[in-house]
């Protein structure tokens, strides 16, 4: 008999401001909330919320594919899937940014795909998939 885990649906916090408070949100609710066994994380907000240092906090030395820091990663990690022993285990995007770039139902297939790998996905803007 599969052994039954309680989710979570919806968490609203009110965090202070600055980046540093944000990571340290970040890693409290990662350590409270998430399970190693979570595959699919949606982060919804408005645009300069803190969505992505909230992230930061959650998952340390996670390339996110809308970085502010450095060169945006192309072609998406997760539309070229590989099969192989280096594949990331985790991917991130933004529906927001990508959208931009790609068609929804093409972003919306390849989280599926990734989900069937087992992969994690994280997906910020994720009330617009």
């Amino acid at each position: 008999m599969a052994e039954r885990r309680p989710t979570h649906i919806l968490s609203s916090y009110f965090a202070p401001r600055g980046h540093n408070r944000m990571y340290a949100l970040g890693m409290q609710l990662a350590q409270l909330y998430l399970s190693q066994y979570d595959k699919l994380i949606g982060i919804i907000g408005e645009a300069g919320s803190g969505k992505s240092a909230l992230l930061r906090g959650m998952f340390p030395g996670l390339e996110l594919t809308n970085d502010d820091d450095g060169v945006y990663v192309r072609p998406l990690p997760i539309l070229d899937q590989e099969h192989g022993y280096f594949s990331p285990h985790t991917y991130h995007l933004d529906i927001r940014f990508e959208n931009g770039f790609t068609q929804m139902s093409v972003l919306a297939d390849a989280i599926t795909e990734a989900l069937k790998r087992g992969k994690r996905v994280i997906v910020e803007h994720f009330d617009l998939v």
